[in-house]
């Protein structure tokens, strides 16, 4: 299909449109890991190939030549014919590569619609894959009118989206750290850095540095710096003497009180950006003074520490981390001004950034550098000497170009004893402790100038000498104090069986003592209550921090909306298909049965499974066939190979290794007649058992617990 007149001029045509874009998070029937879904419109654009338009291939080899060297056969596939939802797919893939987004496989799978086919991409990033998408069709439709197009707008747009959404360097230390320790850890939103960690009881929250569990009396007794003064100073904890002034006038007359220099600043808010320091006269006071109230009309008047400036960090009772702070500083050259040497320091930190492991933050020129400056006695168009160090602030920040060093590795004993009772007076679990002392490896004079709740990681996890340190690991050894890797979760059998055993598992789970909570087509159960009708998956039960075990149902359609929900079971419960006879629910029960984790068990259900061989699981994952008998072709190749099964002999079920039945488990006339009456009944209940054996439930608990378990949900 040419979609062009005789004279060679663009036909008018309907653009190509999104009819939905969507994510789908974890593991799902596409691929193991989240991927982005876009069902596309081609519209008049159905059925055109660009075998049949040479000239609209040629444009987009001239224009877009970054497509061809993403794929080393792309021009020769272009030659062959793609369709128009291939052409997007391949220009999707060059975007994401160029904008660091670094999609792994795409692919067009055909719907009832052959107008609109579904494109799937794997997703490592939701915001930069939804832009790389959204800009390879707009890209496409140009293309198709042989407009005018570059991908240089595409992948701009896509970095910018990564760069607005991508976790900060602190909290990726925290994702990582849960990784390493298998904890489920989930992004609540991106734009900031409110997480999720672990499933049911055993859930933790974080948002950046501020824990769950951090009490709210702690938090806002840090950020009122006077308040955390006087109770430290009451704890005999090491601080500037200070008073609070409530006008210009009685911050002038704190120079009576005190000795000077004095550093004034907010009680409360973001006070680095508006203290004053080495402040030694009325006037200066006064104006100190009126750039702190902007903030906050109390204002704190404090003795200046002497000394250099430090951040310790405390987690848990324990220092986890040093920073020395350093202010943003140039050094002269003999005929640069400041200015132009803090611009050529900013250009050397930004082609650096994407190379440095502790990328600098540029050089702030605002009020207060100019300020600091005039009050040395140099401004900006000052020329420093040749290798005179021209300090720019006095305080120091990463945010306005300051430097940290790590000095973890010297803190004298005392000071970390010291910083960790200044903490633990106010009750913070994380805290960011701001020293001054003239050497940190010493004793000496340091004091406690600050507190600080939800601290700032950077400095430590990517300090710009020094160094990095584990902080995140830190933070989820607190959270999980004493926990073994996997202690994060709870049980998790997930079903995806004609047997239907969930009704039957939950009430025998919860004759156990636990809290169970249920997800399925029929609703949401948590514990005894149906929370919710309708269909929902594993996030309803795994949420829901008063959970001990989850029992999940999951079909197709909801697997193909929303994934499976979960990374890894414990437990799953598949039937062996047919293979001529395979039905829908085949690809649904080879992913549920693939996602069972190391050391857990796939219970098989081959009633009506054929002459299938049933195939062994992955590497470390058990396997326990279900039936009646062990009369099927199935059952004997299993139990010849020496596999184990849950059987019915001489009324009762047990659990057989090989043809020998090893155990008895329950008795059939010991279960509710429901639980038996018919076939259905028998196959729901011989799954139950083998998730009840596999799940370490002993004999006794399991007869007793089935015995009283309610047979429906």
């Amino acid at each position: 299909m040419n979609m062009r007149t005789q004279t060679g001029a663009p036909a008018l045509r309907t653009p190509l449109a999104i009819v939905e874009l969507r994510t789908i998070e974890g593991p799902n029937l596409f691929h193991p890991r989240s991927v982005a879904t876009l069902r596309l419109d081609l519209a008049d654009a159905h059925g055109w190939r660009s075998d049949e338009a040479p000239q609209v291939a040629e444009h987009l080899l001239l224009a877009l030549p970054g497509v061809a060297s993403a794929e080393r056969d792309f021009a020769e596939r272009l030659a062959r014919g793609l369709t128009v939802s291939e052409l997007v797919l391949a220009v999707a893939l060059a975007l994401g590569r160029s904008a660091h987004v670094e999609p792994e496989w795409g692919a067009v799978l055909e719907t009832n619609d052959p107008q609109v086919p579904l494109l799937v991409v794997h997703c490592p990033d939701e915001a930069g894959t939804r832009a790389v998408l959204e800009a390879a069709v707009a890209l496409v439709d140009a293309l198709l009118d042989m407009r005018p197009v570059s991908m240089h707008e595409g992948v701009a747009g896509a970095r910018s989206a990564v760069a607005r959404n991508a976790p900060g360097p602190g909290l990726q230390s925290i994702i990582d750290a849960a990784a390493e320790r298998a904890i489920p850890c989930r992004r609540i939103e991106a734009s900031n850095g409110l997480m999720r960690l672990g499933w049911g009881r055993h859930i933790r929250w974080i948002d950046a540095a501020h824990c769950g569990g951090t009490a709210l009396i702690a938090t806002q007794t840090a950020a009122d710096k006077a308040l955390a003064a006087r109770l430290l100073r009451e704890a005999r904890v090491r601080v500037p003497r200070g008073r609070v002034v409530h006008s210009a006038d009685a911050a002038a007359q704190a120079l009576d009180e005190l000795t000077a220099p004095l550093v004034l600043k907010p009680v409360s808010g973001p006070h680095r950006r508006h203290a004053a320091l080495r402040v030694t006269t009325q006037a200066e006071a006064a104006a100190a003074y009126a750039r702190a109230a902007l903030i906050d009309r109390r204002v704190l008047v404090e003795e200046q520490a002497r000394g250099r400036d430090y951040r310790l960090l405390v987690v848990g009772g324990k220092v986890a981390a040093a920073s020395e702070r350093i202010a943003a500083q140039v050094i002269g050259n003999g005929s640069s001004t400041i200015a132009q040497l803090i611009e050529r320091e900013n250009e050397k930190r930004r082609a650096n950034h994407g190379e440095s492991a502790s990328p600098l933050r540029a050089i702030q020129i605002d009020e207060m550098l100019t300020a600091w400056l005039a009050g040395r006695g140099v401004w900006l168009d000052s020329v420093p000497a040749a290798a005179v160090r021209v300090p720019l602030r006095e305080a120091a920040s990463l945010a306005s170009g300051g430097t940290a060093i790590d000095v973890t590795s010297v803190v004298h004993p005392d000071v970390a004893a010291m910083c960790v009772r200044a903490a633990g007076v106010i009750g913070l679990d994380v805290c960011g402790v701001d020293v001054i002392s003239p050497d940190i490896a010493r004793d000496g004079d340091a004091v406690v100038v600050e507190l600080n709740a939800a601290p700032s990681l950077e400095l430590h996890c990517r300090p710009s000498a020094g160094e990095p340190r584990p902080v995140g690991k830190a933070i989820i050894e607190m959270l999980y104090r004493g926990a073994q890797p996997r202690d994060a979760r709870i049980p998790l059998v997930a079903i995806a069986s004609r047997a239907e055993p969930a009704g039957l598992l939950r009430g025998a789970l919860a004759a156990t003592g636990r809290a169970v909570g249920m997800a399925g087509s029929r609703g949401v159960w948590i514990g005894a209550r149906q929370v919710m009708q309708g269909s929902a998956g594993a996030r309803a039960v795994l949420a829901d921090p008063g959970v001990e075990v989850a029992v999940v149902e999951l079909t197709q359609p909801a697997v193909a909306r929303e994934g499976l929900g979960y990374d890894w079971s414990d437990v799953a419960i598949v039937d062996m298909p047919d293979k001529h006879a395979a039905g829908e629910d085949a690809p649904l029960a080879a992913l549920v049965a693939a996602r069972v984790r190391r050391g857990g068990t796939v219970v098989l259900n081959l009633e009506g499974a054929g002459a299938v061989r049933p195939q062994p699981p992955a590497a470390g994952v058990r396997l326990l066939c279900c039936s009646p008998g062990a009369d099927s072709v199935p059952m004997r190749e299993h139990l010849d190979a020496g596999g184990q099964a849950i059987l019915i002999r001489d009324g009762w079920i047990v659990r057989a290794a090989g043809h020998e039945a090893v155990e008895r488990l329950i008795a059939l006339d010991a279960l509710p007649a429901a639980c038996t009456h018919g076939d259905a009944a028998l196959r729901t209940t011989l799954t139950a058992v083998a998730a009840l054996h596999a799940m370490s439930v002993d004999v006794k608990t399991l007869r007793s617990a089935l015995s009283a378990a309610p047979t429906t949900a």
